[in-house]
């Protein structure tokens, strides 16, 4: 969140805004950006609340804010996170010097495991992040030396971690 209001500050955009225009329209993320929720859109997962046994399903319309912000919701396509971590990786969306910044271990986390500025880091070479909020969930990691990178993007909490182990393992493989 402060983040984003030092963005606002300094740009003197909204967040969402100066998000879409500096980062995401640069980075090639054309299906992605700061969609209205309360609105429906065609290509757009409804995320689900996890269901308590034997209720109904439940959205997560009245969880999340209409529209994100500083601290996240923004909605994104796999192609599109890909093309942002790729576009982090090369160093064409902010230039090699920030990239690389980016792409530094700055606080240990786990074994083999790292946070740069706004990146998970890997010992194995991969970059990636990850989040959520009520109803959703999303994973990412790329590969630069390999030209490999695998999204997870899920409508519903507590799904995403038995697809990304498996997809872990078969890289490891």
């Amino acid at each position: 969140m402060l983040l984003g209001q030092v963005l606002e500050e300094v740009t003197g955009q909204p967040v969402a805004e100066a998000i879409t225009h500096r980062a995401m329209a640069p980075a090639g993320m054309v299906d992605s950006g700061f969609l209205r929720l309360d609105k429906a859109h065609p290509d757009v997962a409804i995320g689900y609340i996890p269901r308590e046994s034997g209720q109904p399903w439940r959205t997560n319309v009245f969880s999340t804010p209409v529209v994100g912000g500083g601290d996240g919701g923004a909605c994104a396509t796999a192609g599109d996170v890909d093309r942002f971590l790729r576009a982090i990786a090369s160093g064409e969306l902010l230039g090699e010097e920030t990239s690389a910044l980016m792409r530094t271990r700055h606080v240990p986390v786990a074994d083999d495991f790292w946070m740069g500025y706004g990146l998970f880091l890997r010992g194995d070479g991969s970059i990636g992040h990850g989040g959520g909020d009520p109803g959703v969930e999303t994973m990412s990691r790329h590969w630069p030396d390999r030209d490999l990178t695998f999204v997870v993007l899920c409508n519903e909490e507590d799904t995403l971690g038995p697809v990304w182990d498996l997809l872990v393992a078969a890289a490891a493989a």
